[in-house]
């Protein structure tokens, strides 16, 4: 209930204009959440939106759409130009995006474990729930930092706790 709730609050700020709750809402719609249905062209048109507004966030948010193919056509070199703008802005959803070119090497950067979990430490640390799940991710594997089951633990609990289906998933497979 409290993410449909979000999801409709979000949504009104949106038709207010509050550049930064076209972000938020996009990135909730990108994957979903309890209940909150998946919706990738929404996700993107929303993210498009708040860019065109000028918001740092949601041009983060649009990034991700970039990169995943959110509603959009995949294009990770736009996705990754629109991350690192975001990113600079000090927007966890810049981050979130760059960390994921970076720890995958796409949109012509060099795969770098270490630069991806720096980023995905930034985004997490304000909030950002796919952030977390990264980064519990980088723990758990070992990759970029030491391996640490704790601390993936804690950070895939944070995320979960965020409605983050993935961080719930590793969760249970851990606890198993």
């Amino acid at each position: 209930q409290r993410y449909s709730d979000a999801a409709q609050r979000w949504g009104q700020a949106v038709l207010s204009k509050h550049a930064a709750s076209h972000a938020f809402l996009s990135d909730m719609l990108a994957d979903g959440r309890p209940g909150v249905a998946k919706d990738a062209k929404r996700a993107f048109k929303l993210a498009k939106a708040g860019a065109a507004l000028g918001c740092a966030h949601s041009k983060g948010a649009l990034g991700r759409c970039y990169v995943y193919g959110h509603g959009v056509a995949a294009n990770v070199r736009k996705g990754l130009a629109l991350g690192r703008e975001s990113e600079a802005a000090g927007s966890c959803f810049g981050q979130f995006v760059v960390g994921v070119c970076y720890n995958n090497g796409y949109g012509g950067v060099a795969q770098d474990y270490a630069e991806a979990v720096r980023l995905y430490r930034l985004a997490a640390a304000q909030g950002h729930a796919f952030g977390q799940n990264w980064l519990g991710f980088m723990f758990e594997i070992g990759r970029g930092v030491a391996h640490d089951t704790a601390e993936a633990i804690r950070w895939y609990r944070l995320a979960a706790a965020q409605g983050q289906a993935e961080a719930t998933s590793h969760l249970r497979r851990l606890r198993a």
